[in-house]
């Protein structure tokens, strides 16, 4: 059995404690979990993700694209404004495939897409889904060879269910959050909860999330969040999309690992 990652599982522990030691957290995570109807954008697939990252994209690798390691990839004044394009740079075989995480892939349209454009364009990938809504439309996915993991988390310390008490066993290539547990989740636990997933991804690897704050934008701690990145060796970087409510994420956030740093 592989162990879950040390700074991951590190992350999740002060969840769990700050969870503890709030029992007004009990009943605002229950309630948070409550808001997410079982039929709320299940239906979310790979060209919806897209358009909502693919300005973002541009953005974010464009300040790069002089880097020598971005050169050595796609050449310079290449700028990746796809999924399919960004995750075609990193390093893979059949030996090492790429790892995929989706949290929160609702039915799973979008993972299951996307498994069968990388294996398509000749990119050995694994797919990891983890979920609490749509277990058997996505155990039905692992069943036909669609997806290849299926996790349902819970803390085994609280007994609550929720994505937040997840940690990784393996370092990650990509991890994708589009309305999943990155947006329910408790403004308190945020950045914890984002520094979990940051601190499985490999050197080079990527964090693609989209949420609806739920409040203010202003009042969210972003510019803290950025900073906690950048001292811990990642670049990360949050958009605001203007949309707000229910059927669009309001906030894009994407975060990279930095080539050169250690999980």
């Amino acid at each position: 059995m592989k162990k879950p990652l040390r700074h991951s599982a590190e992350r999740v522990k002060r969840i769990e404690q700050k969870i503890a030691k709030a029992p007004s957290f009990f009943s605002r995570h229950l309630n948070q979990l409550g808001l997410l109807s079982p039929d709320w954008n299940a239906h979310r697939d790979y060209v919806s993700y897209n358009h909502f990252f693919r300005k973002p994209l541009r953005i974010f690798f464009g300040s790069q694209s002089g880097s020598s390691w971005w050169q050595h990839v796609r050449g310079k004044g290449f700028v990746a404004s796809t999924i399919l394009e960004v995750l075609s740079m990193i390093p893979c075989s059949p030996k090492k495939p790429l790892e995929i995480l989706e949290d929160g892939p609702g039915k799973g349209r979008f993972i299951q897409t996307l498994r069968r454009k990388l294996i398509e364009n000749r990119v050995p990938v694994k797919t990891t889904a983890v979920a609490i809504h749509h277990i058997p439309e996505l155990e039905r996915l692992k069943e036909s060879g669609e997806l290849d993991a299926l996790v349902v988390p819970k803390s085994a310390s609280l007994g609550l269910p929720g994505a937040e008490f997840f940690v990784p066993d393996r370092p990650l290539d990509a991890i994708f959050s589009m309305f999943g547990s990155i947006h329910y989740t408790l403004p308190e636990l945020r950045k914890d909860h984002l520094l979990k997933y940051a601190h499985a991804l490999k050197p080079g690897g990527i964090m693609f999330a989209g949420f609806d704050t739920f409040t203010d934008v202003k009042k969210e701690p972003f510019p803290d969040i950025e900073r906690s990145f950048a001292k811990q060796g990642f670049k990360a970087k949050f958009f605001n999309l203007h949309f707000g409510g229910r059927v669009f994420p309001d906030t894009i956030l994407l975060v990279q690992r930095l080539p050169h740093s250690r999980p």
